[in-house]
């Protein structure tokens, strides 16, 4: 048997190096003219920093100054940085079928040390230094900074990270196939030559498929047992059954425990085609667009339909309403007035329904004037009429579907959106030739909708009184929203921790509410950040399955923020045998396992 494995040294196991120094030399090549640009930046980007919250102009003036000085030059730089990286990526991951980072991981640390840089001041991610840039404008911008520059310059930085991005994408498609994120030791077994065995002779091991055999009839002189654990088979959405967890070094198997130390093998899972990736707590974090998606976004913002049309075509999106209006909901960085543009077009009425449908599951629990918000906050209607039409009547037919009971004739609902959607023009619209609003009287709004009751008519007239309807902010510098602290898991009627959601600086004029059916409870229901830029809140799961976290920010500076996302939240029964923070969920042809985490076993 020959192991052919590669330290994380940047070496292969008989110390012959991945990369020549000229190699080396050509992904490190231009970290010097860069660190010089940034030190050219510094002093501006250190007055930014210390500048008064009350005094923001000058200092984001002067940055922007600097910034635009230097533009030419940082996009040179950062995307000769971004194809270097992508090139010598797949140099790397070709020549020893594993990933860049397991052999790179020395030579980014020594590499900046040899030639007298500091491993904080080396740029291993294009684009990273630029993301800092445009995060500081962006909060001087909301601080009140409106130089004459600053807003060209924060604009500019961006469209260098998104034309970077690109580049590197591009760069990327044109290589090589990259390998899983997650890899073990080759092993080739030179006794069984079969295409089966290469890379890690499982075929040996599958002979136990369905066999009750013991942990050491599993291993071999090329298999190492690692460690055993208990995971849940999903049998069907009523079943669950406890099973053992066998990992190898080379192979992971699903089996029915035989006491008092035998196992039946049910699945084997070869580790050479295996991702495992985190879905609780802090996972989303981690969330990462596939290249093929992440161009599609960027496409899709100057041109929704070709976009859409070529995700079809590669078969990332199924042609159906349903699975487009989830992209539509699901996908971040998408331009919200494209989303409006292309669910408004007359070919994609489908689509809008699809994409008022997704709202349904909270619908029954939201007055009409609250859906509206949600439902307009998600996207950005642009001039064309027809289209503002198919979208307005998409959602009120959608809403009257759920709440079939609030109105007694057929077209109520979409009487009513428009209705209010023109008072809310008449309320804080443009204002008469004696600059006073002239809206519609409460007595005339409520008598000209017969079809909806006069308590409900009313509650609109406060609310779109009390403040405007707003759609999704249009704006190049908006400012984001963290809920990454909120579990993709819950276990049913156990609370969460408290869980921080942030913005970037404490803000008194913006709210955000959390909206779910009954069946998340979220405490409080509402943050402000008058005070401090972050907030706390605890959610509980009351019924069992897949639940839909919507967020609604509010505010007079809400259009400020990005369009937060919807989350899903799957609560999990609260008999579980055994509970852990720490687990991963696995697909198998027939199989599905969520697992609680591995207890270590014996070494061997």
């Amino acid at each position: 048997m020959a192991i052919m494995e590669t330290n994380s040294g940047g070496t292969s196991a008989n110390g012959t190096p991945i990369l020549t120094g000229s190699e080396r030399d050509t992904l490190f090549g231009n970290t010097s003219a860069l660190l010089d640009l940034h030190t050219a930046l510094a002093p501006a980007m250190h007055a930014a920093v210390r500048s008064h919250p009350g005094a923001p102009t000058a200092a984001a003036e002067a940055l922007a100054v600097a910034l635009l000085s230097h533009v030419s030059d940082l996009l040179r730089e950062y995307e000769l940085h971004a194809l270097n990286a992508a090139s010598v990526t797949a140099l790397v991951e070709t020549r020893t079928s594993r990933p860049m980072l397991h052999h790179m991981m020395r030579d980014f640390v020594l590499w900046p040390k040899a030639h007298g840089l500091s491993l904080e001041s080396y740029l291993v991610r294009p684009g990273s230094h630029l993301s800092v840039y445009a995060r500081k404008l962006d909060e001087l911008i909301s601080a009140g900074a409106d130089g004459p520059n600053v807003r060209r310059a924060n604009d500019v930085v961006r469209g260098m990270i998104n034309g970077i991005e690109m580049k590197r994408l591009e760069a990327n498609n044109n290589q090589p196939p990259r390998v899983p994120s997650y890899l073990v030791p080759i092993v080739v077994d030179a006794d069984e030559p079969s295409l089966e065995d290469v890379g890690h002779g499982t075929a040996t091991l599958r002979r136990n498929l369905h066999q009750a055999v013991d942990i050491a009839t599993l291993e071999s002189a090329t298999r190492r047992f690692i460690c055993q654990g208990s995971v849940w088979e999903v049998v069907h959405a009523g079943e669950v059954k406890v099973r053992s967890l066998l990992l190898f070094h080379d192979a992971l198997i699903l089996a029915k425990e035989q006491p008092p130390n035998k196992f039946e093998v049910r699945t084997i899972l070869d580790l050479r085609t295996v991702t495992i990736r985190p879905t609780r707590d802090r996972a989303r974090a981690a969330l990462r667009l596939r290249p093929v998606v992440a161009k599609a976004v960027a496409q899709f913002n100057a041109d929704p339909a070709r976009a859409v049309g070529d995700l079809i075509a590669k078969k990332v999106l199924d042609n159906s309403a349903n699975n487009i209006a989830s992209f539509l909901h699901k996908t971040p960085n998408l331009s919200r007035r494209h989303v409006g543009k292309f669910i408004g077009h007359v070919d994609n009425e489908p689509v809008a329904y699809a994409y008022a449908e997704w709202y349904s599951p909270v619908f029954g629990h939201l007055p009409f004037e609250d859906a509206l918000r949600l439902y307009l906050s998600s996207l950005r209607l642009g001039n064309d009429g027809p289209a503002i039409d198919r979208v307005l009547t998409a959602f009120a037919r959608t809403y009257a579907k759920v709440n079939p009971q609030r109105f007694t004739e057929d077209n109520a609902a979409v009487d009513l959106v428009f209705a209010t959607v023109l008072l809310n023009a008449d309320m804080h619209g443009p204002t008469t030739l004696d600059g006073t609003p002239s809206p519609l009287a409460l007595r005339d709004f409520v008598n000209g909708h017969p079809g909806v009751a006069a308590g409900q008519m009313q509650a609109i007239y406060q609310s779109i009184q009390g403040e405007k309807l707003a759609m999704a902010s249009d704006r190049s510098h908006r400012v984001s929203v963290d809920v990454l602290a909120i579990p993709t898991h819950l276990t049913l009627n156990e609370p969460s921790e408290w869980l921080k959601i942030s913005i970037p600086a404490p803000d008194p004029n913006v709210t955000l509410r959390f909206i779910s059916a009954s069946s998340l409870k979220i405490e409080p229901p509402v943050l402000a950040f008058a005070t401090s830029n972050s907030g706390f809140v605890r959610i509980t799961g009351t019924q069992v399955g897949r639940h839909r976290l919507y967020f609604l920010l509010g505010g007079s500076t809400a259009a400020h923020y990005d369009y937060v996302l919807p989350l899903t939240v799957i609560v999990e029964p609260g008999t579980w045998p055994i509970r852990s923070r720490s687990s991963f969920r696995a697909r198998m042809r027939h199989h599905q396992v969520r697992g609680p985490g591995m207890n270590r076993g014996a070494q061997h």
